[in-house]
């Protein structure tokens, strides 16, 4: 892909091991977006005001967590345990191969032969939704449920003041 000088004054190149691998040259970043420069700058007027938390590969990480066998093993998550189903999640490890949601077990034994597939449990998944929330608000005040892995925390209140609670350590 040719690239215009413009589009690339004033940008970074990233060369992550996944986005090199992937696609083949650097991640062009442009200065505007760039959180290294605006880190630790923050005043009153422009100061990060939410923290956003997004448990990747939750389904599969609280399968592990249950059963330490898992862990560091490509794990998908189904509904049902048939070729024909498709990963709800897929851990780390099965991600490292390609397997993503969405991946029929199928395509997913195909990219990883030693793939295991576990039948999902939501009442597991739930449970442990309502202990991660427990644990966040200790340290702050969960603003948002965005969903069961997701989860929106105000870091400053309308005063502009600090939320955090007593508990950090």
């Amino acid at each position: 892909m040719a690239t215009r000088a413009h589009q690339v004054e004033d940008a970074q190149v990233l060369e992550a091991e996944g986005v090199a691998r992937r696609h083949g040259t650097g991640l062009f970043i442009p200065a505007d977006y760039r959180t290294e420069q605006k880190m630790n700058s923050s005043t009153a007027d422009n100061a990060v005001q939410w923290l956003f938390l997004d448990l990747n590969a939750f389904f599969a990480s609280c399968e592990q967590q249950e059963n330490p066998a898992l862990r560091g093993q490509p794990v998908i998550v189904v509904q049902t345990p048939t070729d024909s189903a498709v990963a709800i999640a897929a851990s780390y490890a099965a991600k490292g191969f390609g397997i993503k949601t969405g991946t029929l077990v199928k395509d997913a034994r195909r990219l990883c032969p030693a793939v295991i597939p576990v039948q999902a449990n939501h009442r597991l998944y739930t449970e442990y939704h309502d202990r991660t929330l427990k644990a966040v608000d200790t340290c702050l005040p969960v603003e948002k449920v965005c969903s069961i892995d997701e989860m929106a925390c105000r870091l400053l209140g309308p005063s502009g003041r600090c939320r955090l609670r007593g508990n950090l350590r």
